[in-house]
Formats: C-alpha cells, sequence, structure tokens
C-alpha cells in the first residue's frame, strides 16, 4: 500500500469485510480518535491534536482492494459521511455490488458502475426492519438483514427488502431494543435459513415457515455458519462451540474465554472462527488453533470467504489465504 493509500485509513479501524472474487475485496472501516501522547503543552499533560479529519468522526470509509494489481491501482475509497455503524456483504443478484447496511437501515451500494445511497429500509412491526441491524450476510447470491426482536430481511432490487420475518413472535414494544432477537444467521440457501441470538433463541426457516428449534441451556448466541444443509455450527458468548442441526447439539468446545468469536465462516470444507484470543478452525467435532504466520496473526478480525479466498480484517491490519499461503496487503501497526 502507498503512503497515500495507508494514510487514507489513518483515523480508521476495519468492522468489516467481503469478498467480492478473487481479485476484488471490500473491507469497511469505522473512524476513530487518535491522540499524540508525545507532545505536551505547557503543564506537561499530553496534548489532543487536532485530527485533520475532524468532519469524519461519524463517518465510514469504504477500502476497494485489487490485490492483484500493482501498489499505485491496489486501492480505492469511499466516504460515507453521518454514519457511525455499518456492516457489508457482496450482492450477486440483481447486480455484483457491495451492499452496506447502517444499524438504522441506512443502504449503500457500490459497484457495477454505481455508489448510492439506497431507500433506507422501511420500519415496521412486520418488517422488513423491525429493529437494529446485527449482521450483513449473502445467502445464495441475495444480501440479508439480521436484527433484534427476530427480525430478518432480504434485499430483492434496488431499494427494495423483502420482510421474511412477519410471522415470529415479537414483544408489544417491538421498538424497544431488548435482549431476545436475532444477533445472527447462515444458510445454503433460501429455503434452509438459521437464525439466532439471545438466550438460545435460534429458528429455523424453509423459505415459507418458521419453526423454533430447542438449545441446550439456553445459552446466548453470538454466531452460527452453515457448513452444508444438515451441519451447523453455533458459537456462544464464552466462546463454547456446538455442532448439530435440528434439536440435536452436541458441545465441541468448552469455550470459557471472556470475549465470543467475532466471524465464523465456511471455507474449503472447514470453519474457520476468529476472535481477539486469535483464530480456530473447525473439522468435524475437532476444534484447533490455526497455525498462521507471526505476521499475520496480528490482523485477525472479521472474515469473509469467496471464491477460493479468506479474507480478515481487524484493528492489526487486513490479510488473505487462498488455500496454499497468506499475504498481507495492509499493516496498522
Amino acid at each position: 500500500m502507498t503512503p497515500e493509500s495507508k494514510q487514507k485509513l489513518r483515523h480508521f479501524k476495519f468492522v468489516d469485510c467481503a469478498v467480492r472474487n478473487a481479485g476484488h475485496f471490500y473491507l469497511m472501516a469505522s473512524h476513530i480518535h487518535q491522540f499524540d501522547e508525545d507532545c505536551d503543552d505547557p503543564e506537561g499533560e499530553p496534548a489532543v491534536q487536532p485530527d485533520p479529519e475532524a468532519d469524519l468522526r461519524e463517518a465510514i470509509r469504504v477500502a476497494v482492494c485489487f490485490p492483484d494489481k500493482p501498489d499505485d491501482e491496489k486501492w480505492a475509497f469511499r466516504t460515507l459521511r453521518n454514519i457511525e455503524s455499518m456492516q457489508c456483504a457482496v450482492a450477486a443478484t440483481p447486480a455484483a455490488q457491495l451492499i452496506g447496511v447502517s444499524l438504522d437501515g441506512q443502504v449503500y451500494a457500490l459497484g457495477s458502475g454505481v455508489s448510492e445511497f439506497e431507500t433506507r429500509i422501511d420500519e415496521h412491526r412486520f418488517g422488513p426492519l423491525r429493529s437494529s441491524v446485527r449482521q450483513v450476510l449473502t445467502i445464495d447470491g441475495m444480501v440479508y438483514a439480521v436484527q433484534d426482536n427476530r427480525g430478518l430481511c432480504r434485499r430483492t432490487d434496488r431499494g427494495r427488502w423483502e420482510s421474511l420475518c412477519a410471522d415470529l413472535p415479537i414483544s408489544k414494544s417491538w421498538k424497544k431494543r431488548g435482549n431476545r432477537g436475532f444477533t445472527c444467521a447462515a444458510g445454503t440457501s433460501a429455503d434452509n435459513i438459521h437464525c439466532a441470538g439471545g438466550g438460545g433463541d435460534l429458528w429455523h426457516f424453509d423459505g415459507a415457515r418458521w419453526t423454533e428449534l430447542r438449545f441446550p441451556d439456553g445459552a446466548p448466541i453470538e454466531n452460527i455458519c452453515c457448513a452444508a444443509d444438515d451441519d451447523v455450527y453455533i458459537g456462544c458468548r464464552n466462546g463454547a462451540i456446538y455442532r448439530g442441526s435440528g434439536d440435536a447439539w452436541k458441545q465441541i468446545d468448552e469455550g470459557g474465554k471472556t470475549r465470543p468469536h467475532r466471524s465464523m465462516v465456511a471455507y474449503r470444507g472447514q470453519v474457520w472462527c476468529s476472535s481477539d484470543h486469535g483464530m480456530c478452525v473447525i473439522d468435524g467435532d475437532r476444534v484447533a488453533r490455526a497455525v498462521l504466520p507471526e505476521t499475520i496473526g496480528a490482523k485477525t478480525g472479521v472474515l469473509s470467504a469467496g471464491d477460493g479466498i479468506l479474507l480478515t480484517a481487524g484493528s492489526g491490519g487486513a490479510a488473505y489465504f487462498d488455500g496454499e499461503r497468506w499475504t498481507g496487503i495492509l499493516d496498522f501497526l
């Protein structure tokens, strides 16, 4: 990365990422405030340095990476102002694009000749938006937004979102941001979607109907990943991992961690998990710590997989794995 490109991300940290294809990545960064403790005022107290981009204190910066291009052509950037939180996924239909969705349902599309804000997702107790957006993901080429209060919707066209949650139970005070609801979803197709969150709040959608599933001990669920139609992995708040489907679940990792996994994705027949404790790989019931080059370990964060690529982006930078070797594309450290 050229110094000019790196400067574009100096006051930002990565919060999400998405693989469009093996030569086209998206990394979404949120603005942070930085201080220079080496510059003291006359009283000997650390002086706060002016932020050269103070007008971006509520902003998202989208970094587009073309890893195979020369350094001076490898990066492009878009700045989205007045947005503090946004997550993203890649749509294959109706066009190949990055779709970002903010906490309150603002939508941004980038790609296929477009860089624009779309109409905000309509808010209603029956959806498509019934609470805060917790995850944005792709299932079978379409983008979904997962929400608190058991909310789920699907983008069907430019500015159009279809509610999938109208039949799901919801509290009378549906605008209240409560503990019950979805934090995550995963699926292999439009008629095989699992949504989860809260204290063991786990549901399956077959394309027409929702079925509530039993989950052990009502454990708080943070992540879910479908490795195959009937092979589902769930990560809990304490780092514990379960494998199963329907009402049958087996704990394959005890967890006991202070923080949950941040991402769980299926990649080349395995499930990869990332957290502040590092990265692990699940193969069947076996959970093992991932062996990473020393320079890559600090970059682990959120994960995205697609077109044979595993992409990770975190507070230390970003890197990708092609199945044979890891390549760093940005180093914050």
